[in-house]
């Protein structure tokens, strides 16, 4: 009897071991085109994912870090865009086969404020690599967050020779690092031939994202 209880016991625990795990989340295999599926209100709900107080100290010093010998290094900067131009700027006058990370977000979206500090630690991270940060808040200009698809914050761009090859959201502030430096890795050591594979697999929504910015930028150049 025992040894049956023992058997019957580490049966149960593995089932429910093997259910728990179908329910954990999964980063979306990258890169993932489009407007991110996951409700706006789910992610901007005002008592989600609120930051801790210590979060908030951490946020607000972020800009210095001081090295083992008391020197302080300036944190690499995110450009914050201010305008349409300063937009389409940026992702024009990035270095060539360099990677240019545009994060979309609201003031009024508690998640945004949640994952600031990673954001600023992952642009710090890559600050040896080919590839620059930046971020746009939603009433800068909400009619490029309209043709850009964008309804929910945060929401991920990446840029390479002025042709959008990734875009999503994340569904929580755990999931954001995982998602956006997975695809970010998976694109930085991507070959020549990768790219040349990719870009014709994905042509389609490339396409598509090309010709909205370009949208943008006929609205730059008309006369008011």
């Amino acid at each position: 009897m025992k040894n049956f209880t023992t058997t019957t016991l580490i049966l149960l625990v593995l089932s429910v071991l093997s259910k728990v795990d179908s329910f954990v989340p999964r980063a979306p295999p990258s890169p993932v085109f489009g407007v991110s599926d996951i409700p706006s209100t789910r992610l901007c709900s005002t008592t989600h994912n609120q930051p801790t107080s210590h979060e908030e100290k951490e946020i607000s010093s972020s800009a210095t870090s001081s090295g083992s010998n008391g020197s302080t290094s300036v944190v690499p900067r995110i450009q914050n865009l201010k305008s349409l131009e300063e937009f389409l700027n940026y992702i024009d006058s990035a270095p060539q086969d360099s990677l240019a990370v545009v994060k979309f977000y609201a003031k009024s979206c508690p998640l945004c404020k949640k994952i600031e500090l990673k954001y600023k630690k992952m642009a710090r991270f890559y600050q040896t690599a080919p590839i620059q940060f930046a971020e746009i808040e939603k009433t800068v200009h909400p009619d490029l967050f309209v043709t850009l698809g964008v309804e929910t914050y945060p929401f991920i761009q990446i840029y390479r020779n002025g042709q959008c090859v990734a875009a999503h959201g994340t569904e929580s502030d755990k999931m954001f690092e995982p998602i956006v430096n997975d695809t970010i890795q998976r694109e930085l050591t991507m070959t020549a031939e990768d790219w040349n594979t990719f870009l014709t697999t994905f042509e389609i929504p490339i396409r598509a994202s090309t010709e909205k910015l370009n949208s943008l930028r006929v609205r730059q150049t008309s006369p008011v």
